[in-house]
């Protein structure tokens, strides 16, 4: 897995997952979609953002980090 460097962040920017061949990615999706793999996830409320990104600065997230806001 890829290393993110948040250090050079603006405000309000967000890393997305490095991007793979849009075929690839498609195949990938549709082979969870058919053999019912998920993602394994770690929740943090919105209002935790700033923790999380330091969780994630530090490699200590387990999982994929998912914002919510409660809805």
């Amino acid at each position: 897995m890829a290393h993110v460097d948040f250090a050079g962040l603006q405000a309000g920017e967000v890393p997305g997952p490095r991007a793979a061949d849009p075929v690839d990615t498609q195949d990938t999706q549709r082979f969870a979609a058919q053999s019912g793999v998920r993602a394994w996830i770690e929740e943090v409320p919105l209002e935790e953002a700033a923790a999380a990104v330091e969780k994630m600065t530090r490699g200590r997230s387990r999982f994929r980090m998912v914002l919510t806001t409660g809805r």
